[in-house]
């Protein structure tokens, strides 16, 4: 039943809103399900040869070879296909993700980047220098100054740090949903519904 009623809200939701389903990662899948057809059309092709040469035992492992991996390819990426927007909306919008990696404007992104380089800037050009409130339970209110030359290597490595957090990271966790997919589906599409039903996506 469950299964039934998460595809149904797919397809309400490319009913009212198909741009929901479009991203890179969905149409390398359509790529991936094109290519398993044709290697798979190939393979059976070349049972032929073995049929007509006679090697029965040889042609019926091969077919059994393509077809198992056909279906469960097929029903690997055709899970992914599906429900994999629904692993990213869902994945954006919980609340690590959106305050650690917040979806920014090209413009925010240059700001950020400035007050960012600029804060380093600003450090002190004394040596490193640590101060702060001992408790009980350990340092608070820890502050730390850093010698001119740790700020200036912070800042060489400010652009590299910059992308590997907003672009590479995020990317690379995409790519984890998206292997993942079938399995996980199970699990936190309820949370999804539920997140959908609060976030009020368009046409749901």
């Amino acid at each position: 039943m469950k299964i039934k009623k998460y595809f149904q809200l797919v397809v309400d939701v490319w009913h009212t809103n198909k741009k929901f389903f479009f991203s890179p990662l969905t149409i390398l899948t359509v790529f991936f399900l094109f290519f398993l057809i044709l290697v798979t059309i190939v393979e059976l092709q070349d049972v032929m040869y073995f049929i007509r040469g006679g090697f029965w035992d040889s042609a019926w492992t091969r077919i059994e070879s393509a077809i198992n991996g056909f279906i469960i390819g097929t029903l690997w990426y055709g899970l992914s296909l599906v429900f994999y927007p629904f692993m990213k909306f869902w994945f954006k919008n919980t609340s690590y993700f959106r305050n650690r990696y917040p979806k920014l404007s090209l413009k925010n992104h240059v700001s950020l980047y400035r007050s960012i380089s600029k804060k380093i800037d600003e450090t002190t050009p004394d040596d490193v220098h640590v101060s702060g409130t001992i408790s009980n339970y350990g340092v608070t209110n820890l502050n730390a100054r850093y010698s001119r030359d740790t700020a200036n290597y912070y800042k060489e490595e400010l652009p590299e740090r910059y992308v590997l957090h907003f672009y590479v990271y995020p990317l690379f966790m995409y790519l984890v949903l998206y292997l993942l997919t079938p399995i996980i589906m199970w699990f936190i599409m309820p949370k999804i519904v539920k997140k959908l039903q609060e976030e009020e996506i368009e046409g749901y």
